[in-house]
């Protein structure tokens, strides 16, 4: 989505999925940006409005797709360090050398997943949460009605 501003002087065009989440100093920029080109103030505030609420939840129900991913991989994970500590199968069966070769390697493997998978989470969350304070500036300093 992209934002088209125009005023006397000049104009500029927003690429939403690049800008957004802001920080706040470069929110405040932007309404004052987007205050120069009045006559059509309020449906500009009302697409990046919308753009942050979709982003907000767009982030969150990544957060819950990997919350549900996460368990799975972390149980699985722990079963892999259980099996390799004890050398044994979860039936009691011991464990060949070449068997405890590539559970080690599958566990290397798994333990770099559940990583990626805490990293991935936290950044939605950091969104997730920009994205609503960048909505709460958009409110506020917009003069937006919920």
């Amino acid at each position: 989505m992209q934002l088209h501003i125009k005023w006397d002087t000049g104009n500029m065009t927003i690429n939403c999925e690049d800008f957004f989440p802001a920080t706040q100093n470069k929110m405040n920029v932007l309404m004052k940006t987007i205050d120069l080109d009045w006559e059509h103030k309020d449906e500009i505030l009302h697409q990046m409005l919308q753009f942050l609420t979709d982003l907000e939840q767009e982030a969150e129900e990544k957060k819950q797709e990997i919350k549900h991913q996460f368990g799975k991989e972390f149980q699985k994970m722990k079963d892999l360090e259980r099996m390799i500590s004890s050398c044994k199968h979860p039936n009691g069966v011991p464990l060949s050398k070449v068997e405890v070769k590539d559970a080690k390697a599958e566990l290397k493997e798994q333990k770099k997943l559940v990583h990626d998978l805490e990293q991935f989470f936290k950044r939605y969350s950091k969104t997730a949460q920009k994205a609503k304070v960048n909505a709460q500036i958009v409110i506020q300093k917009g003069g937006l009605k919920c």
